[in-house]
């Protein structure tokens, strides 16, 4: 239930409060493991550990998330 989503006013609203890096919780943790996810796979493991790419990626997506950027991005267009 926690990863419910709602209509599409409540949805928007919860994605623009995550890309502005306003929002905790197990939405935001979805968010960043499957963004992790995406950017460790992308980039390739290097024949390092998936543990220690998917750390690597998580640590770039929540400063990402904190710093706004994602929202500054979305609304620029």
């Amino acid at each position: 239930d926690a990863l419910r989503g709602g209509d599409p006013a409540y949805n928007a609203d919860v994605a623009r409060r995550i890309w502005a890096g306003e929002l905790e919780g197990p939405i935001r943790d979805a968010v960043i493991l499957n963004s992790a996810a995406a950017i460790a796979i992308s980039r390739g493991l290097g024949g390092r550990p998936l543990k220690e790419a998917m750390a690597d990626s998580i640590e770039e997506v929540k400063e990402t998330l904190q710093s706004g950027l994602c929202l500054d991005i979305v609304t620029a267009a």
